[in-house]
């Protein structure tokens, strides 16, 4: 360093600003001397805090061609000495760039995120978090970045990552499911059905959804017709929904109880429909305890009941919540709804989707002039309301009518994983249990525990994994960044249906739930991703391709902040856009 201050070239040892000098200053002898292979050593050392190599002035511009020569070997010298370069072995520059490229894509990378994870880590909303971060280059086989990355943490939706990927594995792309509409006793004189009228669900979480229109149309007036067409004009008994395939306690037991109600608490029923929601218009105004009607509940819902018991708030945005138990037709509203609106049209899940479907085919049937004896009930409420009719329901033999299939796991899970359908990654879990476990399992723990053996079956380390639905609704749930990854590596290497999970998810700046995320930065379009949000939890995972073309496969999960969640994205859209633009 003395040497190179007696010969008045340098005035400091700085990195910063070396390449413009060396560009301005050396441009007339690059021809002479190869000096790329020089930038890349110096990007070794371009970042790094204990090197600060810069330039300030050249003495001389007009100096001589030979001492230009002679500064340029002594750079040389220095470069190779400051990386720590193998004298003994090394006498030339004439290393393997391929190696050399990596390192330096490494080094540029993990300098710049450190710097905007340390903005982001030290920022006082996230004072009592716990952050957990995995980035990683499964072609290179190495680490691009990591914090906390063995750390469980609520996932939220990313949840649906473990859940749509082992649906596609156990259940099969191709798997639909049927719904059936049957009868039991026997048709007399060509035209009285003497017994009952069955809809047997087939766990379809797709039915009457408003993402496959085109594909049910109008059922209800379909299996209408087909009942129709057997020449029937009485039924003895009612029209009964069977569920069965499914456990009748379908809402899981770690759900909330505030949100149950609300319409993204939507539970795998095994005969659901209209995506198990309703919609409710109500009058903010109005807080007696009112009977919905055909105009103010679609689809309608016989004898529901609901109170209002929300407060007006000025200025504020409505926030309303209903509360009511599964199988319940009494909701109480609660929450804040501004001022300057006479009406509102809230969403809520629906309480029995089996027994509406049961009544709005019975409704449908005595439109076209069928009398029914009975009204429309389920085999749940028969066997509470009337034991030796659902002795009946569940022994007699059965004949098909009609048939209804469900679109593919493969199309379910486009759904589930691009706009979070939480109805339908519940219904592929509870299919997952019953597929390994039997008839008797259909329900949420044991789709539950057969997603956990399946990726400890793989090599995957489950410590820390602790699954209690498919959405990811519930709070029980826990997931490091490192088992995101490692089950979307298994899906990148080593599954058939990679493609399908991979276009399932929702794309940076234009599809689905990252349709906003990094909207409008260099890293719209190049994140393909599950997004997972609840109160005070911010989630996302999946793969990244960078500027330079490097195919990224990453976690990002921070819990209990105190800021709005729409901060956290923002800082995390920073961090995300920082591993994008890094060559």
């Amino acid at each position: 360093m003395l040497f190179l201050k007696n010969l008045g070239v340098f005035h400091e040892c700085q990195v910063q600003g070396f390449f413009e000098i060396l560009e301005l200053k050396f441009t007339f002898v690059n021809e002479h001397f190869n000096i790329s292979k020089v930038k890349k050593k110096l990007i070794l050392v371009k970042n790094a805090r204990i090197y600060n190599l810069s330039l300030i002035y050249f003495k001389n511009m007009k100096q001589s061609f030979i001492n230009l020569l002679i500064l340029q070997f002594i750079i040389l010298l220095f470069i190779f000495s400051s990386c720590g370069s193998n004298s003994k072995k090394d006498n030339t520059i004439d290393e393997t760039d391929t190696t050399e490229n990596e390192i330096i894509v490494e080094k540029e990378i993990t300098d710049s995120l450190l710097y905007v994870f340390d903005q982001i880590k030290n920022d006082s909303v996230l004072f009592s978090s716990a952050m957990s971060i995995y980035v990683f280059d499964d072609s290179l086989n190495e680490v691009v970045f990591e914090h906390n990355s063995n750390l469980a943490l609520i996932p939220a939706s990313t949840m649906k990552l473990l859940s749509t990927a082992a649906a596609l594995e156990i259940l099969g792309s191709k798997r639909n499911f049927q719904t059936t509409v049957q009868y039991d006793g026997q048709i007399i004189d060509g035209h009285i059905l003497d017994g009952n009228i069955y809809i047997k669900g087939g766990g379809d979480p797709a039915l009457g959804s408003k993402y496959y229109k085109g594909t049910y149309g109008n059922f209800i007036s379909k299996w209408a017709n087909s009942i129709l067409s057997l020449g029937i004009d009485s039924i003895t008994g009612s029209v009964i929904a069977d569920a069965r395939i499914f456990s009748l306690e379908y809402v899981p037991t770690t759900w909330s109880y505030g949100e149950t109600g609300d319409y993204y608490c939507t539970a795998a029923s095994g005969l659901s429909a209209y995506d198990n929601r309703y919609k409710l218009t109500f009058y903010g105004s109005n807080k007696s305890r009112l009977k919905a009607t055909k105009n103010t509940i679609k689809p309608y819902i016989p004898d529901f009941y609901y109170e209002n018991k929300t407060n007006i708030v000025s200025g504020r945005k409505d926030a309303v919540y209903f509360l009511g138990s599964p199988y319940s037709h009494e909701r109480i509203l609660k929450g804040n709804i501004p001022t300057g609106n006479k009406s509102y049209s809230l969403e809520a899940s629906i309480p029995d989707p089996p027994y509406l479907v049961a009544y709005h085919l019975s409704e449908e049937l005595q439109k076209s002039g069928v009398k029914i004896a009975n009204t429309p009930s389920s085999i749940r409420r028969l066997k509470y309301d009337n034991d030796s009719i659902y002795r009946i329901a569940t022994s007699r033999a059965r004949t098909v009518i009609t048939t209804q299939y469900s679109p593919s796991v493969k199309s379910l899970v486009g759904v589930t994983n691009n706009v979070s359908n939480n109805l339908f990654a519940e219904h592929l879990t509870t299919h997952i249990g019953l597929k390994k476990y039997g008839i008797r399992n259909g329900n949420t723990e044991s789709g539950t525990t057969a997603i956990v053996r399946f990726w400890k079956s793989l090599g995957i380390d489950i410590r820390g994994m602790n699954i209690f639905d498919g959405s990811g609704i519930s709070r029980y749930n826990s997931v490091t960044s490192k088992q995101l990854v490692d089950v979307l590596c298994y899906m990148k290497d080593s599954s058939n249906n990679f493609n399908t999970y991979y276009n399932s998810l929702a794309i940076s700046g234009e599809k689905g739930t990252l349709k906003s995320f990094c909207d409008g930065t260099p890293a719209s379009g190049k994140i393909h991703a599950k997004s997972g949000t609840m109160s005070r939890v911010r989630s996302y995972a999946g793969f990244v391709e960078t500027n330079s073309g490097r195919k990224l496969t990453f976690a990002f999960t921070v819990n209990n902040y105190s800021c709005h969640t729409s901060e956290m994205k923002l800082m995390m859209e920073k961090f995300m856009t920082t591993l994008v633009v890094n060559k």
